[in-house]
């Protein structure tokens, strides 16, 4: 057996790595799906709204809608910034 002859050491070492690198995966990969998932999801929510919007109202509703958004993220940024520089 390669794991008791003497100067096996090293390949114990490697077969060790491997684990932790298989357990670690097996750890992180849940999370690792989980953030893709929510980065697909925000991918696709933004284009059914607008589009739901644009089927029920007008344009211009649509675009008095995205400016709402962005007006109140600009006390976020604002937050943001001064936090970078403190």
């Amino acid at each position: 057996m390669a794991g008791r002859a003497p100067g096996s050491g090293d390949v114990r070492r490697r077969v060790a790595t491997l684990q932790s690198a298989m357990t670690v995966g097996q750890v992180i990969g849940p999370l690792v799906g989980a953030i893709n998932s929510a980065r697909i999801g925000a991918g696709f929510v933004g284009p059914v709204v607008a589009t739901t919007l644009l089927t029920w109202t007008s344009p211009g509703a649509l675009y008095v809608l995205l400016a709402a958004i962005g007006l109140a993220c600009v006390p976020l940024v604002t937050m943001r910034q001064a936090g970078a520089r403190a």
